[in-house]
């Protein structure tokens, strides 16, 4: 699966916090923040929280799911896209 710069990042950063071992999320801002969020929610790798819906004016989040964060944080001997991509 390729993926952009924009959406190795949004993962990145919405990925596993390692004090805790629990997600984060990424607000989302901008449009597009939106497109790359819904990019990574259509190939599976990720959840939007859509909080426009409610009508409470709250922010909504893009969270990585455990197939978006194995390609940031790859189990061991266990080859990324990443890296059959460079191959």
């Amino acid at each position: 699966m390729k993926l952009s710069q924009s959406q190795l990042l949004m993962l990145r950063v919405s990925g596993r916090d390692e004090a805790t071992g629990q997600g984060r999320s990424v607000r989302l801002m901008s449009a597009r923040n939106w497109h790359t969020a819904y990019s990574l929610e259509r190939k599976g790798l990720g959840r939007i929280e859509d909080n426009r819906l409610t009508g409470k004016n709250a922010a909504s989040y893009f969270f990585a799911n455990e197939a978006g964060a194995a390609i940031i944080y790859p189990e061991e001997g266990r080859e990324t896209e990443e890296r059959k991509l460079a191959a």
